[in-house]
């Protein structure tokens, strides 16, 4: 049996959205080895090719795409392209939250162009909070503790 694996990518800096969603998953009884966070203290090639492996054979790829909350740095450019590139390459294992609350002026006129065009393309991959997001995670992947 293929080991199930939840693949976590997208906004990093200063945005704290991983710790809330893995302890959600957590309480909801996916295990710890079902969840691949890619943050590591050092960016190296070992962690890209772990990252890369944990892609390749993840069960759902959640993206979460929000402001970075780092100064002069509104939008996560990097993250959007990687979403994109998932949602083409993967429409049925990936998931995708665009949260623009923090934005304002051109990054948030840029970031609703792309949520709406991506809406449109793959709207069922598309969730509109978090919590909608890792509630259906947790409903395919979770178990009754």
């Amino acid at each position: 049996m293929k080991k199930r694996l939840i693949f976590l990518g997208g906004t990093i800096a200063n945005n704290p959205w991983r710790y809330d969603v893995i302890r959600t998953l957590l309480q909801n009884g996916v295990l710890k080895s079902e969840i691949f966070d890619p943050i590591v203290p050092d960016w190296d090639d070992a962690a890209r090719e772990r990252e890369a492996q944990a892609k390749a054979r993840a069960t759902y790829l959640l993206f979460y795409i929000a402001d970075p909350g780092q100064k002069g740095n509104s939008i996560s450019a990097y993250s959007i392209a990687e979403t994109v590139v998932s949602l083409y390459e993967n429409p049925r294992r990936t998931l995708v939250v665009f949260d623009m609350k923090d934005m304002e002026g051109h990054p948030l006129k840029a970031m609703q162009g792309v949520y709406d065009r991506l809406k449109e393309l793959f709207p069922d991959n598309i969730f509109e909070t978090l919590d909608d997001a890792v509630g259906w995670l947790v409903e395919k992947m979770g178990r009754s503790t």
